[in-house]
């Protein structure tokens, strides 16, 4: 019996490691004054375990996202996000030096139906930072940025290890929270949270980590005239590592 049930959790974490997801793709110098384009992907995982982006009428579950940039003064701008082949695409222009926190929320999904009396309601939150000069470190306060939306991740770097810190409503999440850590061939991690709300790993390979916080508002409403039993918040974050270990 025992068995059977390590087989049937293995095998509900494998078709979770292969749901559609949503992530950054942020490319610029690193310099002030210089564009910084930021791309929302939509895909999927193969069953090779490799990730694929969406394209032309699948990328309408994009439709909706509002991404925006919040420089280490707290200074806030919207980004203007053209639909492309491949996602949507905006830029911005990193005035000076500092940490910039990109930001993304679609509260614009449709309910999904999950059994014959309710469905869910996704809201979508995207997160990642873009550093103009030296990267942040941890325990410096003056250059970690600090969380701004409902579901939002801090990441970060110390010597080999990455930090990682969930919050929900503004506030570190609750001890034993699970996370997931995608790395760039979408093998999985599942740490959990200590009692500030904090986790690490260590990076092990070049590419795109994303690190993922999960929230169920069991609260029922209606949505475009879509009943739902609850909220499923999701929050991503894109961390790129460029360097290997």
């Amino acid at each position: 019996m025992k068995k059977i049930v390590l087989s049937l959790f293995l095998f509900c974490i494998q078709l979770l490691a292969r749901a559609d997801g949503y992530w950054f793709d942020i490319k610029g110098s690193g310099k002030a004054g210089e564009p910084v384009k930021v791309s929302v992907r939509y895909g999927g995982v193969d069953e090779a375990g490799s990730r694929y982006l969406k394209t032309r009428e699948q990328l309408d579950k994009l439709t909706g996202f509002k991404v925006y940039v919040i420089d280490d003064r707290g200074v806030r701008s919207d980004l203007s996000m053209a639909r492309m082949t491949d996602g949507l695409e905006g830029s911005f222009v990193p005035k000076t030096a500092g940490t910039y926190q990109v930001l993304g929320i679609n509260e614009e999904l449709p309910v999904v139906d999950r059994s014959a009396s309710s469905g869910i309601r996704p809201v979508q939150y995207l997160c990642a930072i873009y550093t103009v000069g030296d990267l942040y470190t941890a325990g410096d306060p003056q250059s970690t940025p600090t969380p701004k939306q409902y579901l939002d991740i801090i990441a970060t770097k110390k010597d080999k290890w990455i930090g990682v810190q969930a919050f929900i409503g503004q506030h570190p999440v609750a001890k034993d929270t699970r996370l997931r850590i995608f790395n760039p061939e979408n093998w999985e991690k599942l740490p959990v949270t200590d009692e500030g709300g904090k986790a690490a790993f260590i990076p092990t390979m070049k590419g795109l980590y994303i690190i993922r916080l999960d929230w169920v508002d069991n609260t029922p409403g209606t949505y475009n005239g879509r009943s739902y039993g609850s909220v499923r918040h999701r929050c991503d974050y894109s961390l790129f590592i460029d360097e290997a270990p």
